[in-house]
């Protein structure tokens, strides 16, 4: 910047030049002895001794040179000596002119510009020149979000301590004063961190109670992902064994060969730091033939078992059955009854039989039959003794029995839809059975045939 002082006397146009100076080094016009001792001070131009020729127009134009831009500034100031006595026109003037200069543009610097996760970091707005007060702004923009201005923020220094991965981003500041304001280039901030604990997504979605489940011969895609900066390298691995790098796996065919534990690594190069998640996928697979079905009764019985059975697959097959309506008999089975007491009362025309459950079951009652039972391989046919009873109940006395035949009992539990399995039959006053019971089924008897209609739906167990 150069600043030049220029004087006009009174009454005259020509300019006559008085001092000059480019801030390094000044220089005093000889002609401005007329005005009295002469100097600089800065750009300021100091006359001692003034003389009474110092009456008239001073002038003082600066130079700046911005931007690849001349700047020229000009102050006009004038000098009138007061009283008619040259003799008290002595003195020393000091003419100041204060030059504002406009901001040079600023200019961000970070004490760190990829720092990692925690630490502490440090911008600074530093602008080359501009007269003060300088007032500072901040701005902050993410890689993928807009800019935004960090409120609360004037001075030059910028502070992130700790410094996280919300930080990363450019920073841009702005620098102002009394003639202008400019803004910087941006500075990148990149934070370093992670991984984090990786997600693993599985397609299509299928829950298990321990992981993910998936069929045979569907496509299975694995994905993975951990927060990291830089990104995560990713390392698959099933029961320990590498089967992927990269952060999606995908099975074209599952087969049952695929079930295991599949484990994610997440790698962040720059630290050398690893995370890792797990998750167990299942692969259902139907069994490899048909169900097989078949039927079983007890000796002399009017009841008979029908099952079903449909082996391998993953999970087991769940049967379930239907009647000639295609009506669901899959109903809940009543609790299984044991005989706890059997005797006989008044001269064996009376009996008090006493029973108790065992095992889950949906009850509504008990039903107690009779039957001759002479010491032959041919039995009577079961008859009903009592029905309705109360699931509450426990004992039950029976009469009009025939003293000259032998009895045997035996005890059902009933529910609103079908009756459970008998219990063991007895006699009174004798804890052996008279006959074999149903849990000890054997084929069908040579009584006469029960026609029976089943249809058996079976499926695998998918969850």
């Amino acid at each position: 910047m150069a600043v030049l002082w220029s004087f006009t006397p009174l009454g005259s146009l020509v300019l006559q030049p008085v001092a000059v100076t480019n801030g390094a080094s000044s220089r005093v016009e000889s002609g401005a002895k007329a005005l009295g001792v002469v100097s600089l001070r800065n750009s300021s131009l100091v006359i001692e001794e003034l003389q009474e020729g110092a009456r008239g127009h001073f002038l003082c134009q600066t130079l700046l040179v911005s931007g690849g831009q001349v700047h020229t500034t000009y102050l006009y100031l004038t000098l009138a000596v007061l009283g008619e006595a040259p003799s008290l026109v002595v003195a020393s003037l000091q003419l100041t002119y204060r030059l504002l200069l406009p901001v040079s543009k600023p200019r961000v610097h970070l004490s760190d510009s990829s720092p990692t996760e925690g630490v502490s970091v440090v911008a600074t707005c530093a602008v080359r020149e501009g007269t003060e007060p300088l007032t500072f702004s901040w701005h902050h923009q993410t890689p993928r979000g807009p800019e935004e201005v960090l409120v609360g923020l004037s001075e030059p220094k910028l502070q992130l301590d700790p410094v996280n991965r919300t930080h990363l981003g450019w920073y841009r500041c702005s620098a102002s004063n009394a003639v202008n304001q400019l803004s910087s280039d941006g500075a990148f901030l990149d934070v370093i961190y992670g991984p984090d604990k990786p997600v693993i997504t599985v397609e299509p979605l299928g829950f298990t109670e321990d992981g993910f489940w998936a069929s045979e011969k569907e496509e299975v895609t694995l994905s993975c992902l951990a927060a990291s900066n830089p990104p995560s390298h990713y390392v698959w691995f099933r029961d320990d064994s590498q089967v992927h790098i990269g952060p999606t796996y995908i099975i074209a065919s599952a087969s049952r060969t695929h079930t295991g534990l599949y484990t994610c690594l997440a790698h962040n190069s720059h630290l050398d730091t690893h995370t890792q998640t797990a998750v167990q996928l299942t692969i259902y697979w139907e069994p490899p033939r048909s169900p097989t079905c078949w039927t079983t009764a007890t000796v002399g019985d009017q009841f008979i078992m029908l099952s079903c059975e449909w082996p391998g697959g993953e999970p087991p097959a769940m049967l379930s059955w239907l009647d000639r309506h295609q009506q669901s008999l899959g109903y809940p089975a009543p609790p299984n009854v044991t005989i706890s007491r059997l005797t006989y009362r008044r001269q064996r025309r009376e009996v008090q039989v006493q029973w108790a459950t065992y095992g889950p079951g949906n009850l509504t009652g008990f039903l107690v039959q009779q039957r001759a039972s002479v010491p032959s391989s041919e039995a009577g046919a079961w008859e009903v003794a009592a029905s309705d009873i109360e699931p509450e109940t426990r004992d039950r006395r029976l009469g009009g029995l025939d003293p000259g035949v032998l009895y045997a009992f035996r005890i059902l539990a009933m529910n609103h839809h079908t009756a459970g399995h008998p219990s063991e039959v007895k006699t009174p006053g004798t804890e052996t059975a008279a006959a074999t019971s149903s849990s000890n089924p054997v084929q069908e008897s040579t009584d006469a045939p029960v026609n029976v209609t089943i249809t058996v739906t079976a499926t695998p167990g998918v969850q």
